[in-house]
């Protein structure tokens, strides 16, 4: 197994407003620290890679910005190996 991840640890109640800013999508995000994940309460290092995976040099910011919309996440990402 290949484990990749982006250069900069990123927790999902900051990752996902800035997905839906760009769908133009109005929801608010509120971080529930308690809420389970398959049935199991997850901290912010439950979703993150090991201790050594492979870095791809794009910012989940940067991965965004050719994103448009609201069917789509993005119409042409681009991963770097």
């Amino acid at each position: 197994m290949v484990e990749l991840a982006g250069p900069e640890p990123i927790r999902l109640d900051e990752l996902v407003p800035q997905l839906l800013s760009v769908k133009h999508d109005a929801r608010q995000v509120t971080a529930d620290f308690h809420a389970v994940y398959y049935g199991a309460e997850v901290n912010d290092q439950s979703l993150t890679p090991s201790d050594n995976p492979r870095l791809g040099p794009t910012r989940f910011a940067e991965w965004l910005r050719p994103c448009r919309g609201p069917s789509r996440i993005c119409s042409k990402p681009r991963l770097m190996l």
